[in-house]
Protein backbone atom coordinates (compact mmCIF):
# COMPACT_ATOMS: atom_id res chain seq x y z
CA UNK A 1 0.00 0.00 0.00
CA UNK A 2 1.46 3.51 -0.60
CA UNK A 3 1.25 6.44 1.30
CA UNK A 4 -2.13 7.84 -0.52
CA UNK A 5 -3.93 4.45 0.04
CA UNK A 6 -2.78 4.61 4.27
CA UNK A 7 -4.45 8.18 4.12
CA UNK A 8 -7.68 7.21 2.71
CA UNK A 9 -7.87 4.72 4.94
CA UNK A 10 -6.91 6.58 8.17
CA UNK A 11 -9.31 8.93 7.06
CA UNK A 12 -12.31 6.55 6.56
CA UNK A 13 -11.50 4.87 10.09
CA UNK A 14 -11.36 8.39 11.65
CA UNK A 15 -14.80 9.07 10.19
CA UNK A 16 -15.92 5.71 11.19
CA UNK A 17 -14.91 6.12 14.49
CA UNK A 18 -16.66 9.81 14.80
CA UNK A 19 -20.26 8.22 13.23
CA UNK A 20 -19.99 5.37 15.65
CA UNK A 21 -19.39 8.09 18.77
CA UNK A 22 -22.75 10.12 17.20
CA UNK A 23 -24.67 6.69 17.35
CA UNK A 24 -23.90 5.83 20.64
CA UNK A 25 -24.65 9.87 21.79
CA UNK A 26 -27.86 9.91 20.01
CA UNK A 27 -28.64 6.18 21.29
CA UNK A 28 -28.43 7.11 24.85
CA UNK A 29 -30.55 10.48 24.16
CA UNK A 30 -33.15 8.02 23.19
CA UNK A 31 -32.54 5.70 25.85
CA UNK A 32 -33.03 8.39 28.56
CA UNK A 33 -36.31 9.33 26.74
CA UNK A 34 -37.76 5.63 26.32
CA UNK A 35 -37.08 5.58 30.48
CA UNK A 36 -38.48 8.43 31.31
CA UNK A 37 -41.50 7.48 29.48
CA UNK A 38 -41.54 4.29 31.23
CA UNK A 39 -41.45 5.97 34.23
CA UNK A 40 -44.20 8.36 33.29
CA UNK A 41 -46.50 5.65 32.99
CA UNK A 42 -45.47 3.97 36.28
CA UNK A 43 -46.25 7.10 37.59
CA UNK A 44 -49.63 6.98 35.81
CA UNK A 45 -50.55 3.40 37.03
CA UNK A 46 -49.97 4.92 40.58
CA UNK A 47 -51.62 8.12 40.68
CA UNK A 48 -54.50 5.80 39.25
CA UNK A 49 -54.40 3.44 41.41
CA UNK A 50 -53.53 6.21 44.66
CA UNK A 51 -57.23 7.71 42.86
CA UNK A 52 -59.16 5.03 42.85
CA UNK A 53 -58.53 4.58 46.58
CA UNK A 54 -59.23 7.56 47.57
CA UNK A 55 -62.21 7.47 45.49
CA UNK A 56 -63.36 4.45 47.41
CA UNK A 57 -63.03 6.28 50.84
CA UNK A 58 -64.45 9.41 49.97
CA UNK A 59 -67.50 7.85 48.02
CA UNK A 60 -67.95 4.89 50.90
CA UNK A 61 -70.75 6.85 52.73
CA UNK A 62 -72.11 9.41 50.07
CA UNK A 63 -75.30 9.74 51.66
CA UNK A 64 -74.44 11.43 54.62
CA UNK A 65 -71.98 13.04 52.79
CA UNK A 66 -73.91 15.43 50.48
CA UNK A 67 -74.55 18.64 51.96
CA UNK A 68 -77.73 20.19 52.25
CA UNK A 69 -77.56 23.87 50.95
CA UNK A 70 -77.51 24.40 47.67
CA UNK A 71 -73.89 25.98 47.31
CA UNK A 72 -72.41 23.24 49.17
CA UNK A 73 -74.56 21.15 46.43
CA UNK A 74 -72.87 22.76 43.56
CA UNK A 75 -69.69 22.39 45.17
CA UNK A 76 -69.70 19.07 46.03
CA UNK A 77 -70.64 18.09 42.19
CA UNK A 78 -67.76 20.47 41.14
CA UNK A 79 -65.16 18.71 43.08
CA UNK A 80 -66.81 15.04 42.15
CA UNK A 81 -66.46 16.09 38.62
CA UNK A 82 -62.86 16.97 38.65
CA UNK A 83 -62.23 13.97 40.91
CA UNK A 84 -64.11 11.64 37.79
CA UNK A 85 -62.51 13.64 35.19
CA UNK A 86 -58.94 13.20 36.65
CA UNK A 87 -59.53 9.63 36.62
CA UNK A 88 -60.67 8.99 33.41
CA UNK A 89 -57.93 11.71 31.99
CA UNK A 90 -55.28 9.44 33.56
CA UNK A 91 -57.14 5.84 32.17
CA UNK A 92 -57.56 7.25 29.14
CA UNK A 93 -53.78 8.45 28.32
CA UNK A 94 -52.70 5.21 30.05
CA UNK A 95 -54.88 2.64 28.22
CA UNK A 96 -54.02 4.55 24.77
CA UNK A 97 -51.50 3.13 22.42
CA UNK A 98 -49.74 5.35 20.40
CA UNK A 99 -47.40 4.63 18.04
CA UNK A 100 -44.15 5.02 20.05
CA UNK A 101 -40.85 5.64 17.69
CA UNK A 102 -38.84 2.31 17.57
CA UNK A 103 -35.46 2.71 16.02
CA UNK A 104 -34.34 1.00 13.28
CA UNK A 105 -37.35 -1.46 13.51
CA UNK A 106 -38.15 -4.53 11.22
CA UNK A 107 -39.53 -2.75 8.02
CA UNK A 108 -35.98 -0.63 7.53
CA UNK A 109 -34.47 -4.04 6.57
CA UNK A 110 -35.22 -3.46 3.34
CA UNK A 111 -33.99 0.42 3.56
CA UNK A 112 -30.32 -1.10 4.99
CA UNK A 113 -30.10 -3.20 2.08
CA UNK A 114 -29.93 -0.37 -0.10
CA UNK A 115 -27.45 1.42 1.76
CA UNK A 116 -23.73 0.44 0.48
CA UNK A 117 -20.90 1.35 2.66
CA UNK A 118 -20.30 1.92 6.25
CA UNK A 119 -20.56 5.28 6.53
CA UNK A 120 -23.97 5.36 4.26
CA UNK A 121 -25.40 2.71 7.18
CA UNK A 122 -24.78 4.54 10.32
CA UNK A 123 -25.80 7.70 8.75
CA UNK A 124 -29.01 6.06 8.29
CA UNK A 125 -28.49 4.68 11.64
CA UNK A 126 -28.09 8.29 13.07
CA UNK A 127 -31.13 9.86 11.19
CA UNK A 128 -33.29 7.52 12.17
CA UNK A 129 -32.46 7.46 16.31
CA UNK A 130 -32.29 11.40 15.77
CA UNK A 131 -36.46 11.36 14.23
CA UNK A 132 -36.95 8.70 16.83
CA UNK A 133 -36.30 10.90 19.74
CA UNK A 134 -37.79 14.08 18.60
CA UNK A 135 -41.34 12.09 18.32
CA UNK A 136 -40.33 10.46 21.86
CA UNK A 137 -40.06 13.75 23.63
CA UNK A 138 -42.90 15.10 21.93
CA UNK A 139 -45.40 12.27 22.82
CA UNK A 140 -43.07 12.31 26.12
CA UNK A 141 -43.54 15.86 26.81
CA UNK A 142 -47.80 15.24 25.81
CA UNK A 143 -47.84 12.69 28.95
CA UNK A 144 -46.03 14.34 31.38
CA UNK A 145 -48.52 17.45 30.94
CA UNK A 146 -51.54 14.94 31.24
CA UNK A 147 -50.15 13.58 34.11
CA UNK A 148 -49.18 16.76 36.32
CA UNK A 149 -52.50 18.40 34.98
CA UNK A 150 -54.60 14.83 36.23
CA UNK A 151 -52.71 15.06 39.63
CA UNK A 152 -53.51 18.84 40.59
CA UNK A 153 -57.12 18.33 39.78
CA UNK A 154 -57.12 15.16 41.84
CA UNK A 155 -55.63 16.77 44.78
CA UNK A 156 -57.72 19.98 44.65
CA UNK A 157 -60.71 17.89 44.17
CA UNK A 158 -60.02 15.57 46.97
CA UNK A 159 -59.55 18.14 49.19
CA UNK A 160 -62.89 19.62 48.96
CA UNK A 161 -64.35 16.37 48.92
CA UNK A 162 -62.55 15.82 52.54
CA UNK A 163 -63.53 19.06 53.94
CA UNK A 164 -67.10 18.26 52.79
CA UNK A 165 -67.01 15.26 54.33
CA UNK A 166 -65.75 16.30 57.47
CA UNK A 167 -68.08 19.18 58.00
Amino acid sequence: MNEKEEEIKKGDDVNLFRLNMILDEERAHYNKIDNSYTNNRNRMFILLSAELAVMTYLFSDITNMLPKELYGMIIFGIACAGVLSSVGLLFIFYRSIFNWPVPIGATDIEKLKQKETKEEILEYFIEDYIESREKAHEILTRDAKVLNLSTHMFIISAIILMVIKIF
